[in-house]
């Protein structure tokens, strides 16, 4: 949620989903126990030794928890693989727990008051508060981080 570039936000019965311009990412918010709640783990501890994908491969981003408390969204979310990006220099441990409280302060601004708990890392909890203006509704650009590549000297040592 700290990401300069743009989102949507989608609200379905039982759910919320928030779309990210960067890298097309997809964050979930279950409001209502209808997402399974996975968190990643050893294949061994499987039954039978199998795991499923979710065991084997993780999650780019936890599914969140959340309930409406009057006009604020609140979300709890855990589970995080340590590739988990939080703002590319602080690190986390795996029992980090993330408490967002989100609101419309105004009819262009939202705002999202954040809460960090992970005792591996920090001795007491940390907060922060990111707000974000609406934006022009348009179409998310097709580009991944490829796009950006200069291809006309690849391989490297070759021309074109």
């Amino acid at each position: 949620m700290i990401t300069p570039e743009r989102f949507r936000i989608w609200q379905r019965p039982g759910v919320i989903m928030i779309q990210f311009e960067w890298n097309r990412l997809y964050r979930q918010i279950d409001m209502g126990g209808l997402i399974p709640q996975r968190r990643v783990g050893a294949l061994a501890s499987s039954p039978g030794g199998q795991g499923d994908d979710e065991a084997l491969v993780g999650r780019a981003i936890p599914i969140a928890k959340g309930q409406w408390e009057g006009d604020t969204l609140v979300m709890n979310t855990e589970g995080f693989s340590d590739h988990t990006l939080i703002d590319d220099l602080v690190p986390h441990g795996y029992d980090m727990k993330l408490t967002e409280r989100i609101r419309l302060r105004d009819s262009d601004t939202l705002e999202n008051r954040i809460t960090i708990q992970d005792p591996e890392f920090f001795t007491k909890p940390w907060q922060t508060m990111v707000s974000y203006k609406r934006q022009p509704d348009a179409v998310f650009p097709e580009r991944v981080c490829l796009d950006t590549l200069n291809l006309e000297h690849w391989p490297p040592g070759k021309g074109r």
